[in-house]
């Protein structure tokens, strides 16, 4: 049986090569054939890939000659038995005759007539079969080479000559196939751009398992073919790769003067999707993608990502530093390969290609070594340190210094007044650092300290420990590093004036509790206008801001005037906030449009403020985002959240409404209002404008919906969980009454010798009301200050039984059982 490709390619990598490559099929060898008598039939096995019918095969192991072809017969006679010839497949071929062929045969100089006796006639046969085992029997003998078979005959004569067939080498075997095949070899690419930007590989590595110091869980690389430059971003979503794209293209035909051709990307639908469709087609760029499954293809990326990730773990490791500074030590390995990698010509750098210029090598430091950086004397008073310690995390594309991250403060700078460290008892000063003493300090105008956007949002956020690090990349010219204006700038600067809040002392009081505040604070909102669009979620800020100015139009908020001669202006600024649900997912972007630059809370009526009537003239000017001309401003028409009537117009506002639908204020808490008719009773809780709505019948319940509506923009979040910070679970269940628990210490402060009373007030098992706080008066003993604690949880209890009774609860419900530990107290 023929062997099939895959043994065949085994057994060739063994053998030593030879000059000629066509010498692997001869034709007496596609077939092997033995037939013979068992049970009456002739059995045949036979295997390799069928020639034409006219075509015989010389077969080393057939023991008979075979045809298929009754044409060529001569003296045929038929055979009488049934005999039949079972071939490979196992099936059977019949046996219909036998008889005397005449063919041509080459004798290597002419075709001469040659007849074979005792031919079997097969018809179903695919080949015709020539046995050389029966040539031998008759006194030939068999020459063969690499080439071809000969047969000679007993005085030295050839008689017939076989070539080898020019075919494949290796047969296929379509089942093998099926058990054995692999992928090919890919062989390595030898073509090169000939400019830059005509070429660029692109990938995007991620999730990491640790986010890293600015929230971001992914890097894009973008590599020039031709000099081998790199770009990276990083990134919290993969949405963010079609911006990222879009900067870049417009940042490399800026900086080299050629347009960006190709991008080769593989198929990862950060890539495959309709947002950078429709952004290549527009730069008529053209996307080249890799076949499915096929990273080879997109090889230079994917082996630049091995380089960068194994020299950024090398970097962490060997410093002993934590995975959150995996972006810093990416961002610094393709600025050092930038610098200092190989490229095509290899006497230039990858950065001289790409900017036309040679890089500055001498500002190489150790990534993760420890500095003493100079505080400047703005920063601080006379008797205060001038240094203070840090880690270099990285290098500055647009200044002439390091980023150095301060772990105690959780902040990054990037500053140039450094001394680098290279163990704790001893101080080197490098090449290029210096500390600047008085006498130098006289003459120094301004501090070499500089703080980029980026790091003015480090600043704000590194504190939550999120800093920003969505429009972090490496390159010559910063793409989203956008700097601040001087109105910021000056409040900055006015900011660091400030006394350093971690050095301040807590109260006595508090030293045994500990408090984290971080849940409380809203991350990641921009401060001003222009954080909100210079950051990566500029769209989502649009959007909001559109939906306000549409807001404040549809409520006729104000007119556009020319500013009067004498009047008194106020000034307005956009605050931005999120709105999140249980699980601290934003859900709604809000932008406000404030007077005067108060904030306020999240809204669930929509622009509740806008909804009160204003009786004075106000004169307002409008900043960003509105189109009016130089000498144009408004004069208020309605209230604007900033104004101290605001709260009260729409207090009043809403009250109105409730009063006409039938609802009635609680006497003990004026955010409750309640409603009785005989479908049922319904209650609204009003905390300034974000609602709570109950009722025992839910047809009241909508229609009441539907009257809020009808009167104000509203927002309905469908049943509640989450509600001013409070994740809710709503269980029905029974009880006989609230349960409370107090307590207190005595003379806890060492300084006033003041007892601190606690309680808190249970209803089903959760928690709706609890109080810690210090005495007012000095109690003279243990007991003394129990019973104050008592008397205070008591009054809290009064207040819950009436307001229970306001919520109709049943009588029996509005008891409450308080536990107190002292029995002095007690008795």
């Amino acid at each position: 049986m023929a062997d099939c490709r895959f043994k065949k390619s085994k057994e060739d990598k063994k053998k030593p090569k030879q000059e000629e490559t066509d010498e692997n099929v001869f034709i007496g060898e596609t077939f092997a054939l033995n037939w013979y008598k068992e049970n009456e039939q002739e059995i045949a096995f036979m295997g390799g890939t069928p020639l034409n019918e006219a075509d015989w095969c010389m077969d080393s192991g057939a023991s008979e000659h075979m045809c298929n072809n009754l044409d060529f017969f001569e003296n045929y006679r038929k055979v009488t038995d049934e005999r039949k010839v079972k071939i490979g497949n196992g099936t059977f071929l019949k046996i219909c005759g036998v008889g005397t062929v005449e063919l041509d045969a080459w004798n290597g100089q002419e075709w001469i007539k040659t007849k074979i006796s005792n031919v079997l006639f097969v018809p179903e046969l695919k080949i015709n079969l020539f046995s050389l085992g029966c040539a031998l029997d008759k006194g030939y003998e068999m020459r063969s080479d690499n080439l071809k078979c000969e047969l000679v005959n007993k005085n030295g004569q050839v008689c017939a000559i076989a070539k080898r067939q020019e075919e494949d080498p290796h047969p296929i075997c379509k089942d093998c196939l099926v058990g054995k095949q692999h992928r090919s070899s890919y062989p390595a690419s030898q073509s090169r751009a000939s400019r830059t930007c005509e070429l660029i590989h692109g990938d995007l590595c991620g999730p990491m398992e640790t986010t890293s110091l600015g929230g971001a869980k992914y890097f894009l690389l973008l590599k020039d073919d031709y000099s081998s430059y790199r770009y990276v971003y990083f990134i919290q979503h993969k949405s963010e790769v079609k911006q990222k794209i879009a900067a870049f293209i417009k940042m490399a035909e800026t900086e080299t003067g050629n347009k960006v051709k190709i991008l080769r990307t593989d198929n990862g639908l950060e890539f495959m999707n309709q947002d950078v469709k429709s952004l290549l087609e527009e730069n008529g760029i053209n996307h080249q993608r890799s076949v499915v499954y096929t990273p080879q293809q997109n090889g230079r990326a994917e082996r630049e990502m091995r380089t960068i990730v194994e020299a950024s773990r090398t970097m962490l490791h060997s410093m002993n530093m934590s995975k959150i500074f995996w972006a810093k030590a990416v961002n610094t390995a393709v600025f050092t390969l930038n610098r200092t990698g190989s490229s095509p010509e290899n006497i230039k750098p990858p950065f001289e290609l790409w900017h036309s210029k040679k890089p500055d090598i001498n500002i190489f430091k150790v990534f993760g070594s420890k500095v003493a950086a100079h505080i400047p004397k703005e920063r601080r008073l006379k008797f205060d340190a001038k240094s203070k310690e840090g880690i270099v995390i990285g290098y500055s594309e647009n200044t002439k210094g390091y980023r150095i991250y301060f772990p105690q403060k959780k902040k990054v700078e990037i500053l140039k007044d450094i001394v680098f460290l290279r163990d704790e008892n001893e101080r080197t000063k490098e090449t290029g650092t210096s500390i600047i003493s008085e006498e130098e300090e006289a003459g120094k105008i301004v501090s070499e300290t500089i703080i980029e956007m980026d790091e003015i949002q480090e600043d704000r956020r590194l504190e939550s420990d999120n800093e920003s690090e969505g429009d972090e990349r490496t390159g010559e010219s910063s793409l989203n590093d956008d700097y601040a204006s001087c109105e910021e700038t000056e409040e900055l600067t006015k900011r660091y004036e400030l006394r350093d809040r971690s050095k301040l002392r807590k109260p006595t009081a508090y030293e045994d509790y500990e408090v984290n505040f971080t849940s409380l604070v809203e991350e990641n909102e921009p401060q001003t206008y222009v954080e909100a669009m210079s950051g990566r979620e500029s769209e989502m800020w649009k959007r909001a801001m559109k939906t306000e100015m549409e807001a404040l139009k549809e409520n006729d908020t104000w007119t556009v005037m020319k500013k009067p001669e004498k009047c008194e202006l106020i000034d307005s600024k956009w605050v931005f906030k999120k709105k999140r649900n249980e699980k601290g997912d934003v859900i709604t972007y809000k932008a406000r449009l404030v007077a005067r630059g108060f904030k306020q809370k999240n809204m669930d009526v929509c622009n509740a403020f806008l909804y009160g009537k204003i009786d004075s003239d106000v004169y307002m000017s409008l900043l960003q985002g509105f189109n009016l001309k130089t000498n144009e401003i408004c004069k208020l028409k309605k209230t604007l959240y900033g104004l101290k009537g605001s709260p009260k117009g729409w207090n009043n506002r809403f009250h109105a409404v409730m009063i006409e639908q039938g609802f009635i204020r609680s006497e003990y808490d004026y955010c409750l209002y309640v409603r009785t008719t005989k479908l049922g009773k319904i209650f609204i809780l009003l905390y300034v404008d974000d609602l709570l709505l109950a009722g025992t019948d839910k047809q009241e319940v909508l229609e009441v919906k539907s009257v809020l509506n009808r009167c104000f923009k509203m927002k309905d979040f469908g049943n509640v969980k989450h509600f001013l910070g409070i994740v809710i679970e709503q269980k029905l269940e029974e009880e006989d009454c609230i349960v409370g628990y107090v307590d207190s210490d005595w003379a806890g402060d060492n300084i006033d010798r003041r007892s601190t009373a606690g309680y808190i007030f249970k209803v089903l098992d959760c928690l709706i009301s609890w109080s810690s706080k210090k005495q007012p008066t000095v109690a003279l003993s243990s007991t003394e200050a129990e019973y104050a604690a008592m008397s205070i949880a008591a009054s809290e209890a009064c207040w819950l039984r009436f307001l229970f009774k306001d919520f109709m609860v049943k009588k029996e419900f509005v008891c409450v059982k308080l536990y107190e530990d002292n029995q002095s107290a007690i008795r």
